[in-house]
């Protein structure tokens, strides 16, 4: 995540908390892509025009894919396994532990 420009992190940060959300679907393949692609979107928002955008975020999410959901879920196996300790924790507390990492 070091080498990663801020929209990596910012599409990244997105996934790692839909993920922890619904930590319950992070195995489902398709799901799991609609939501890379949600979060996609947001990020590159900055387009003159719709249809630039919309070129902008499909080869974003052609070329960014594997780096991106490989690292989410490198970091939501890892806010797991630090957590994993506690008796109970929130989502909130998961966020927080997650997002630690990329300080």
């Amino acid at each position: 995540m070091a080498r990663f420009d801020a929209t990596q992190k910012k599409v990244l940060g997105a996934v790692l908390t839909t993920m922890l959300r619904h930590h319950d679907r992070v195995r489902e393949r398709q799901w799991i892509a609609e939501q890379y692609v949600s979060a996609v979107a947001p990020a590159l928002e900055d387009a003159a025009d719709m249809q630039a955008g919309v070129a902008r975020v499909r080869d974003h999410a052609r070329a960014q894919r594997q780096t991106i959901l490989n690292a989410a879920y490198r970091v939501f196996a890892q806010a797991a396994r630090d957590l994993s300790t506690r008796r109970s924790f929130s989502y909130e507390d998961a966020v927080e532990q997650a997002l630690g990492y990329f300080a």
